[in-house]
């Protein structure tokens, strides 16, 4: 769960979650009923960063939201990918970024 620099939990974090902190733009949120998340390509992009996922499940769940269209090449082109992010996007993917 990303939450905002300035957050502070009280309790004991749940063991099945892991907080991730960072201050959001808008454009890296999408709302919905009562709730707030990432957007596809954020989450793919911190996903990529993390480096935590297994490789394949990674390339799977990218490749699953270009064929869907949620995201397209051209927003992972643009996007202000970390070094990290951008060299694991390049291999699963095989092509550079332009």
């Amino acid at each position: 769960m990303t939450v905002s620099m300035s957050f502070r939990r009280r309790g004991a974090t749940p063991e099945s979650l892991t907080l991730h902190y960072a201050n959001l733009r808008e454009n890296d949120i999408a709302a919905r009923n009562g709730y707030r998340l990432t957007t596809p390509l954020r989450t793919i992009l911190d996903l990529a960063a993390a480096d935590t996922m297994p490789r394949a499940e990674l390339s799977k769940a990218l490749l699953g939201i270009l064929e869907r269209g949620l995201i397209t090449r051209e927003q992972v082109e643009r996007a202000r990918i970390p070094e990290v992010a951008q060299m694991q996007l390049e291999a699963l993917l095989g092509w550079k970024k332009r």
